[in-house]
């Protein structure tokens, strides 16, 4: 996965250290920790997004 070899690609949040990925119709929320990447949640874009909540 791109992210895995590329953490930093995603777009900074207003959530600390938390990055987003735009995949496709999906929005995929992450951490990145020094071992590994912890995905938080992954958003289906075509849904209304006041349902998203973090």
């Amino acid at each position: 996965m791109l992210v895995s070899q590329f953490p930093d690609i995603g777009v900074v949040t207003d959530f600390p250290d938390v990055r987003v990925k735009i995949i496709k119709d999906f929005k995929m929320f992450y951490l990145n920790h020094p071992d590994k990447i912890v995905i938080l949640r992954v958003w289906d874009t075509r849904q209304n997004p006041k349902k998203l909540k973090m």
